[in-house]
């Protein structure tokens, strides 16, 4: 009669989930090899090459963008706390060269670590939002606040600009993007007037912390 050993089955089982993550994470840092070298360099070359300052500008921000992605991409993980900072950051940044005010508050009741799918979602919904009430709302002041708690995910962003009536809003590839990336994460989003000036946009992801 052959032993079976009971241990060898789950030993297996745990060799080869390892190696498929080692595949995945190898296949991502692929991706973001190809992205960077290749579709980084023409965004480059076209940057130089731009007949007018706002299609520079454009570009530039373009290029920062599929940084953020890259390196997003190759990171072997995510860390919410890392993810905050690096989103405040990125936000001051933006915020200060266009002469625009932040106010900033992201808690957590755990430092959950974010899948690859959920860290570039968010990643872009918080830029796409930044950036209409950089270039549309004319915003001098962003307020961005977000909580971690019970798994329930709410961000809210609000500018004092001179948007008003979102329901008349024609969705195109900006909010239509922040729409789709939202629900790609199981949650739903909604834009309201500000009581006194500007846009407030509400993002809530239920069950998020789980769907890892």
């Amino acid at each position: 009669r052959i032993r079976r050993d009971p241990v060898a089955p789950p030993v297996r089982a745990v060799a080869f989930d390892a190696a498929v993550e080692r595949g995945r994470r190898e296949e991502r840092m692929r991706i973001a090899q190809d992205l960077h070298d290749d579709i980084g360099a023409r965004l480059l070359t076209l940057m130089y090459q731009a007949p007018t300052r706002e299609m520079e500008d454009y570009l530039r921000h373009t290029l920062k963008d599929l940084k953020t992605l890259t390196r997003g991409l190759a990171a072997p993980n995510h860390r919410l706390s890392h993810a905050v900072a690096e989103w405040k950051a990125d936000i001051s940044q933006r915020l200060a060269a266009a002469d625009c005010e932040l106010g900033w508050s992201f808690t957590y009741d755990r430092d959950v670590e974010l899948s690859v799918v959920q860290w570039s979602a968010l990643t872009r919904v918080l830029r796409e939002l930044v950036s209409n009430a950089i270039a549309h709302a004319k915003a001098t002041h962003v307020t961005i606040d977000a909580s971690l708690e019970h798994d329930v995910l709410t961000l809210n962003v609000i500018d004092n600009g001179c948007g008003r009536n979102p329901q008349g809003w024609s969705h195109g590839l900006g909010l239509g993007g922040v729409r789709k990336r939202v629900r790609q994460l199981g949650g739903y989003v909604e834009w309201r007037e500000n009581a006194s000036q500007g846009i407030a946009c509400r993002v809530v992801i239920p069950n998020f912390a789980g769907a890892n």
